[in-house]
């Protein structure tokens, strides 16, 4: 199996790649593919990195030279690492969907950003930007709901053009402050801290209980006698291990599986939202355009036109240098 070395953009079976650089030191990546075989990009980092993934979609395994253990990341995570100069491998299996979206920063402009409070900082990013880091680190965690939704505004951006740069840097910003937030020190232990091994437990089968049950979901009280829990520790649970409200979680379970039947393009919007409990067809545009950002037509039918598309496939896997500026 031969390795390409390009400094162009990688191209993927059915892929929809966007590079954007929004401002000097903030680079924007968006990926939508599906491989047909195991594929493996390699990344030689040139300058210290400080990256962002968000998986929308799909599985992403990768090893960061410098570190032990293989990182992971499944839809509905997000994840920061820091690399200072070293080769990244990033493994996409066969035959699923992934979609991602990326964000690069060089740790100067990170440092600019958080110059009056670099106390809001997870102190390994602290020490990135402040140059003292000199070895790998990353964190995953799940997307709290506030990052899910401007992930999906910006992988669904509308505009084109200028309006679109602007768009884009704005939303980029605001995941960051929503990224620095949840990744902070104390928000980390206050999550670790307030569930008992047991209530987590508890609060996890009552998500599976709310997913097999989601067309015609049990009342709040209904779902707490179910698990053992009681209705207002359910709430707290849920908060802490989801982001989210109970029903918060249900209405993005129902979004998500919504998305899945337009991309299997065999439904129409009305089917699709039957299918997902939604006896209204406004409302359950409303709720897929706050998820998404964009609306369940509109949607569909890039999903039509993507059908038609017949990419090249570039040999796997790719090498990329990205530049030691």
């Amino acid at each position: 199996m031969s390795t390409q070395k390009s400094t162009q953009k990688l191209e993927y079976p059915r892929n929809e790649k966007q590079r954007t650089i929004l401002r000097p030191g903030l680079e924007l990546i968006v990926e939508d593919f599906r491989p047909p075989e195991d594929h493996v990009v390699i990344l030689e980092m040139g300058h210290s990195s400080l990256e962002f993934r968000l998986c929308l979609s799909g599985k992403i395994r990768g090893n960061i030279q410098g570190l032990k253990n293989e990182i992971t990341l499944d839809a509905g995570q997000a994840a920061f690492w820091f690399s200072p100069r070293s080769r990244i491998t990033m493994e996409y299996p066969a035959g699923q969907s992934v979609r991602w979206v990326g964000i690069r920063v060089k740790p100067q402009l990170l440092s600019t950003l958080a110059e009056s409070q670099p106390a809001w900082l997870p102190a390994h990013l602290g020490r990135a930007i402040e140059g003292c880091e000199e070895k790998c680190y990353y964190h995953i965690g799940e997307m709290t709901t506030l990052i899910r939704i401007a992930t999906h505004q910006v992988f669904n951006c509308p505009y084109q053009g200028f309006t679109r740069q602007l768009y884009l840097e704005g939303k980029i910003l605001e995941l960051l402050a929503h990224l620095m937030v949840a990744f902070h020190p104390e928000n980390l232990s206050i999550l670790r801290s307030q569930l008992r091994p047991e209530e987590r437990q508890r609060v996890l089968q009552a998500r599976t209980t709310l997913i097999d049950n989601f067309k015609q979901p049990p009342s709040l009280l209904e779902l707490s006698r179910k698990v053992g829990l009681n209705d207002y520790k359910l709430k707290i649970g849920f908060r802490q291990v989801f982001g989210t409200t109970v029903f918060g979680y249900l209405r993005q379970y129902r979004m998500e599986y919504a998305r899945q039947l337009l991309e299997e393009g065999e439904m129409s919007v009305t089917e699709v939202s039957y299918s997902v409990g939604y006896c209204s067809l406004s409302h359950f545009a409303k709720a897929f355009y706050r998820q998404f950002g964009t609306k369940p037509g509109f949607y569909l039918s890039k999903i039509h036109k993507k059908a038609y598309m017949a990419p090249s496939y570039h040999q796997n896997p790719s090498t990329v240098s990205l530049d030691k500026g």
